[in-house]
C-alpha cells in the first residue's frame, strides 16, 4: 500500500510550486506594466529635450513612443525630426517616411521627410520620385512639392518652371504657390519680385498670418491698395 500512497503525495506535492510559479510570472508581469511610463510622458520629456537642444536625449524618449505606438505617425515623425537634429538623417528618414506614409496629405510630414533624404544625400532619388508624380498625376501640389525640392538644392530654372506650373494650376485659389515664388525671388534677391508675389497671395487671403509675417519683414503695411490680383486668376 505504501508504494501506491508516493505518486500521490508527489502529485499533491506539485501542486503549490505551480501555482507558486503562476503567482511569481503574474507578479512580474505587473512589475513590468507598473514600471513603463505613459505615452503622454514620454512624449512630454522628449519633446522638452528637443526644446532645450537635446536631441539625442529625446531620441531615447521618442524611441520608446514607437515601440509602444508603432502606428502612430506623430511619434514617428517625432524620432525623424529628433534623430534630423542629432545628425542622424538615414535613420531620421526612415521614421518620417513612415508618418508621411500614415498621412500622405500631412504637407509638414513630406517637407521633413524630403528634408531627411536630401540630408542623406537621397536628393535624386526624392527628386526622381517627384518628377514621376508631377508628370504621372499633374496636381498642383505635386508641382508646388517639385519646384520646393529643387528650389532647396539651388536649381532655380527648372524650380521656377514647378512653381510657375503649380501657380498657373492653382488659379489664384491658395496662397501657397504665390509664397513658393515669393521665397524663390527672395533667395535671388530680388525683393521686388518677392512683393509682387506677396501681394498676389496678399490679395488671395488677407488673413493669412504667413503672408501678413512676411509683409511685415519687408516693412510693408497691409491696405486695400496692396492687393495685386494674381496673374493666374481665371
Amino acid at each position: 500500500m505504501r508504494s501506491m500512497e508516493r505518486p500521490t503525495q508527489r502529485r499533491q506535492s506539485a501542486a503549490p510550486a505551480g501555482l507558486l510559479a503562476t503567482a511569481l510570472a503574474a507578479a512580474l508581469a505587473l512589475a513590468a506594466c507598473q514600471t513603463q511610463r505613459p505615452v503622454g510622458l514620454l512624449q512630454r520629456d522628449g519633446d522638452q529635450a528637443m526644446r532645450f537642444g537635446h536631441p539625442e536625449i529625446a531620441v531615447e524618449h521618442y524611441q520608446q513612443w514607437v515601440e509602444r505606438q508603432p502606428h502612430r505617425a506623430e511619434a514617428h515623425h517625432s524620432l525623424g525630426l529628433a534623430l534630423l537634429e542629432a545628425g542622424r538623417p538615414a535613420e531620421a528618414a526612415e521614421h518620417l517616411t513612415v508618418a508621411y506614409d500614415h498621412e500622405p496629405d500631412n504637407e509638414q510630414y513630406f517637407d521633413d521627410m524630403a528634408l531627411s533624404l536630401r540630408q542623406a544625400g537621397r536628393d535624386q532619388t526624392l527628386l526622381a520620385t517627384l518628377h514621376s508624380n508631377a508628370v504621372e498625376q499633374g496636381t498642383m501640389r505635386d508641382y508646388l512639392r517639385l519646384g520646393k525640392n529643387l528650389m532647396a538644392i539651388g536649381s532655380m530654372d527648372e524650380a521656377y518652371q514647378a512653381l510657375k506650373t503649380a501657380a498657373d494650376m492653382d488659379a489664384g485659389r491658395t496662397v501657397e504657390p504665390q509664397l513658393a515664388l515669393a521665397d524663390m525671388y527672395n533667395r535671388l534677391d530680388r525683393p521686388s519680385e518677392e512683393l509682387r508675389r506677396l501681394r498676389m497671395a496678399y490679395a488671395i487671403d488677407r488673413t493669412d498670418q504667413r503672408v501678413l509675417d512676411r509683409l511685415n519683414a519687408l516693412d510693408v503695411i497691409p491696405g486695400p491698395s496692396l492687393a495685386l490680383p494674381p496673374e493666374q486668376a481665371p
